[in-house]
């Protein structure tokens, strides 16, 4: 496996350390560059010691968990079976998903959202769904919510979110 040097941080306010780790693969509509050497910013002191007051929508990246919901409780209680300590799965209508996504991933958020939700489904619904994504994360709308999808394209673009569609 091919490495690379990289500066990381992790903890707010902590060093950067330098750590070797494995280079991503390129997916077919990727380019990959190799960087030769590469500058630090005059303000990375203040990047990284007031992150969580400038940014406190980008958290920094942890482990996340597998995390389902569906009107079905006993298909839900299934699910979970397959794996108890990696799999948590809520009832549609017991409460907010955003909340308690952020709730079990320390304010991270998911990687990914797949929306299968009906035509009759209010667009609130996935909104609520893609508010649960953390920096990084892809939903997917394989659903058919009949209503206009109010998305804030601002927190999208500064969290590096997609929303790809089925079709």
């Amino acid at each position: 496996m091919k490495t690379m040097l990289a500066a990381r941080l992790h903890e707010i306010g902590g060093p950067l350390s330098i750590e070797r780790i494995p280079i991503p693969e390129p997916r077919p509509t990727d380019v990959l560059v190799a960087a030769k050497a590469c500058g630090v910013v005059p303000n990375l002191k203040n990047v990284l010691t007031k992150w969580r007051e400038w940014f406190p929508y980008l958290p920094l990246p942890k482990l996340s968990a597998i995390l389902g919901t569906g009107r079905n409780q006993a298909l839900l209680d299934r699910v979970k079976a397959l794996a108890p300590s990696r799999i948590g799965v809520l009832a549609v209508g017991k409460r907010r998903v955003q909340e308690w996504a952020f709730d079990l991933t320390e304010q991270e958020g998911v990687d990914a959202v797949i929306d299968t939700l009906p035509p009759s489904s209010p667009s609130s619904a996935m909104q609520d769904v893609l508010n649960a994504l953390r920096r990084g994360g892809r939903g997917v709308n394989i659903g058919g919510v009949g209503e206009p999808l109010p998305l804030n394209v601002h927190r999208m673009m500064g969290m590096n979110i997609q929303l790809i569609g089925s079709c």
